[in-house]
This record gives structure tokens, C-alpha cells and sequence, in this order.
């Protein structure tokens, strides 16, 4: 897969290099961090794609894997984006640290959206429910 191939060493290159670590550091925060982040990939990015492709109307696909692709960028910049450096001692507390970053994300994320989104709107949506509440607080 190009993720593998170019992606993440392009990922770690230029993040190194902005993080001012010399090239042995960012190799070896490379080999620290790459299979899990890798795996981690896979475990968001399936699950959005037969989300995207199941349920979100074909007109609506673009923006939906754009916001997709906004909330991974948040997830690998708290993964991957320090220049913490993870040895194998510490696997458990990267993925609850990972975890608990992964929930933080879509906790946030679910509030920007509602079914009307996707395209899946009810007869009365969120969106008008909000505006009612708002107009009966501001009176």
C-alpha cells in the first residue's frame, strides 16, 4: 500500500526534520512507532470506508472522507507528532494513551455532525431542534 510505502516514511521525514531531530532519532522514532501507527491506520481507516460507502450518500462522500481525514491528521499528530520517544517498555501506556486520544477525537467529532450530514435526515432534524432551543433560551 502507498501508506506503508510512502506515506509514513514521508510522515516521519518531514516531521523530523521540523522537530530538528537529527536522522538517526528520526529513524529510530520511525522503528518505534511505525507498526503500531500502521496498525492503527487500519483500524480507522476500514471501518470509515465501509461507513462512507454503505450509509453516506455518493454526493456526500468527498466531504465526509475529507472530515474523515481531518480527525486521522488530529489522531496521528497525538500519536505520532511529539518527539516523545517510546520505548517497549512503555506499549501499554501509548495505547492508552492512544485510546483515550482516539475517544477525546470522537467525542469531538460526533458533535459536528448529524444525521442530516449524511444524509440521512428524519422529519425533524437536529438542526432545527437546536434553533428552537437557542430561540426559547434567548427569550
Amino acid at each position: 500500500s502507498l501508506v506503508a510505502v510512502l506515506y509514513y516514511p514521508l510522515f516521519f521525514a518531514l516531521t523530523g526534520f521540523i522537530q530538528n531531530l537529527t536522522p538517526a532519532a528520526t529513524i529510530q522514532r520511525a522503528k518505534e512507532t511505525y507498526f503500531f501507527l500502521l496498525q492503527r491506520n487500519l483500524l480507522f481507516w476500514i471501518p470509515v470506508q465501509f461507513f462512507q460507502f454503505g450509509f453516506v450518500d455518493e454526493e456526500l462522500q468527498i466531504p465526509f472522507v475529507c472530515a474523515a481525514g481531518l480527525v486521522w491528521t488530529c489522531i496521528l499528530s497525538l500519536l505520532a507528532g511529539s518527539t516523545k520517544s517510546y520505548d517497549s517498555s512503555d506499549d501499554d501506556s501509548l495505547e492508552t494513551e492512544v485510546e483515550s486520544a482516539m475517544a477525546k477525537v470522537a467525542k469531538q467529532s460526533t458533535h459536528y455532525f448529524d444525521d442530516e450530514t449524511f444524509g440521512m435526515s428524519s422529519s425533524t432534524t437536529k438542526r432545527e431542534e437546536k434553533k428552537s432551543a437557542d430561540s426559547e433560551i434567548s427569550i
